[in-house]
C-alpha cells in the first residue's frame, strides 16, 4: 500500500485526470457563462481543492477548498461575478459560471482538483465576442475618377472581419482598411473604398464577427458625380437695382439636402449660406445682410438662385457658387459687372486758344470708365486735346475731356459720354455760332 501511495504521489500512477471543454467556449460579451470541469472516473470533491485560475495559480478566479467557497485569493476582477455550480460535486462534476462577461475574460483557463497530495488540471479557453456597432457609411469624395467611401464602426471584439459589396453582390476590394483597439480592448475600425465604376449606383459594407458567424451590414446609394453650372457670361447689374445669381446642377438632382452657399473670391466671405435645409447668417458678410433672397423653388431639380437687393458698387467682381454633399462639393465661377450711368455732359467754354474755340466736357457719377466722344454738327468725330478720367472714393468715374475747335464753320459740338456694357449713353451740345 505504501508503494502504491508513493507511486501516486510521484505521478507514476494517476488517482484521476480532470477533463475540461475540448473546444474554446465562446462568450458573448456581457452574458453569462459556464466554465464545467469533471474528474475521471467520476468521485467526489467534496473534500478535494478545486479552483479556476488564470495563467499563475495566484491569479484565482474561484477557490472552493475545505467544503467552502474562499475568497481571500480571488482576483479584484471576478468579485461579486463567480457562482460556484456544486449541485453534481458528490460526482466530481463542479463549473463556474462567471457573469457579465468583459473582454478581461478573454483567454486560458486552469481547472485545478486536489486531494491530498495529489493533483491534476485541465486547460480551457474562453473566447468574449463582442457585436458593435452597425457600420457607418460616409462619402468621403472624388478621387482617381471614382467616388471615395468610408466604412466605420465601434465596439467590436476580436477584430472583424470588413467586406465591400455593390449593388450586384460582388466584392469590392478596400483601398485600405485600419482596425485600432481602445484602453477597454474594443476595435474601431474603418475602411476606405474608392468605387470606380459609374454602373455602380448602391455600396453595402458588412461587419462580420467570425465567432459569432453573426454581422452588421449597412448601405449607401452613390450620389451621380455632379457638376455645378452658373451663368456663362458676366451678369451685368445697374447700380441701385436688384440682381439675380443663378446656379444649377447637372445634371439635375434634387438639392434640398445639400450645403449651397455664393462666395467672393475667399470661402469665407460668404454672400449666401443655405445649410441644413435653411438659411444660415452666421457666415455672411456684413455689406449683404438685409440684401439677399434665396430663390429655391425649383430646388428639387438642383436650380436655385440668390437675389441681391440694391446693387452696391462693391458688388462688382467675382463670384463662386458652391453645392456640397458630404465631402464631395463642386463650383462654378461667374462675373458680376456693375453698371451706372451719371450725369449728363456738361460744357464749358473756356477762352480762345491757337485760333480756335477751347471747349470742356465734363460728367460725374459713371461707371466703370465710360467712352467719351466730341462730334461736330455734320457727325464728324473731334479729337480731344486731353482727356482725364478720376475715379473717386465711392468708385465712381469722373470724367473730362479738351477740345479746341479750329473750323470757324462749324457751328454746333455735341459730347456723348457712353457706357460700354449697358450700351446706353448721354448727349449734350453746345452752339458755337455766336
Amino acid at each position: 500500500v505504501s508503494m502504491f501511495a508513493a507511486l501516486s504521489k510521484m505521478g507514476f500512477l494517476k488517482q484521476f485526470v480532470v477533463l475540461g471543454p475540448t473546444e474554446p467556449i465562446v462568450a458573448l460579451l456581457g452574458t453569462d457563462i459556464i466554465l464545467p470541469c469533471l474528474l475521471s472516473p467520476l468521485m467526489s470533491a467534496e473534500h478535494m481543492e478545486v479552483r479556476w485560475f488564470r495563467s499563475q495559480f495566484s491569479e484565482a478566479v474561484i477557490v472552493f477548498q475545505k467544503g467552502k467557497e474562499e475568497t481571500d485569493e480571488q482576483l479584484v476582477e471576478y468579485t461579486g461575478r463567480t457562482e460556484l455550480i456544486s449541485e453534481f460535486i458528490t460526482e466530481g462534476r463542479l463549473a463556474v459560471k462567471i457573469y457579465n462577461v468583459q473582454i478581461s475574460d478573454n483567454g486560458k483557463y486552469q481547472c485545478y482538483f486536489r486531494k491530498g497530495d495529489v493533483y491534476e488540471q485541465a486547460s480551457l479557453e474562453v473566447k468574449v465576442a463582442g457585436l458593435g456597432s452597425a457600420p457607418h457609411l460616409r462619402l468621403e469624395g472624388h478621387e482617381d475618377g471614382g467616388v471615395k467611401l468610408a466604412c466605420m464602426a465601434d465596439g467590436w471584439f476580436p477584430q472583424p472581419q470588413v467586406q465591400w459589396r455593390d449593388n450586384r453582390g460582388g466584392k469590392l476590394s478596400s483601398l485600405s482598411e485600419t482596425q485600432a483597439q481602445d484602453e477597454a480592448g474594443f476595435f474601431h475600425m474603418k475602411a476606405l473604398i474608392v468605387v470606380q465604376e459609374s454602373s455602380v449606383r448602391n455600396v453595402s459594407c458588412s461587419i462580420c464577427n467570425k465567432l459569432l458567424s453573426q454581422e452588421k451590414i449597412s448601405a449607401i446609394d452613390i450620389p451621380e458625380q455632379f457638376k455645378v453650372l452658373g451663368p456663362t457670361g458676366p451678369i451685368v447689374a445697374i447700380l441701385d437695382t436688384d440682381v439675380t445669381l443663378p446656379c444649377r446642377l447637372s445634371p439635375l438632382m434634387n438639392a434640398e439636402h445639400m450645403d449651397i452657399r455664393w462666395l467672393r473670391s475667399q470661402f469665407y466671405e460668404a454672400v449666401f449660406v443655405f445649410q441644413n435645409g435653411r438659411e444660415q447668417v452666421g457666415e455672411q458678410l456684413v455689406e449683404y445682410m438685409g440684401r439677399t433672397e434665396f430663390i429655391s423653388d425649383f430646388i428639387k431639380e438642383g436650380r436655385v438662385a440668390v437675389k441681391i437687393y440694391n446693387v452696391k458698387m462693391s458688388d462688382n467682381g467675382e463670384y463662386q457658387c458652391i453645392f456640397q454633399e458630404g465631402d464631395a462639393y463642386e463650383k462654378a465661377v461667374f462675373e458680376v459687372k456693375v453698371a451706372s450711368l451719371g450725369s449728363a455732359p456738361r460744357f464749358h467754354l473756356e477762352g480762345y486758344e491757337d485760333g480756335g474755340i477751347r471747349l470742356v466736357c465734363s460728367a460725374d457719377g459713371w461707371f466703370p470708365q465710360p467712352q467719351v466722344q466730341c462730334r461736330d454738327n455734320r457727325g464728324g468725330k473731334l479729337s480731344s486735346l486731353s482727356e482725364t478720367q478720376a475715379q473717386d472714393e465711392a468708385g465712381f468715374f469722373h470724367a473730362k475731356t479738351v477740345i479746341v475747335v479750329q473750323d470757324s464753320s462749324v457751328r454746333n459740338i455735341s459730347c456723348s459720354i457712353y457706357n460700354l456694357l449697358l450700351g446706353q449713353g448721354k448727349v449734350s451740345t453746345i452752339d458755337i455760332s455766336g
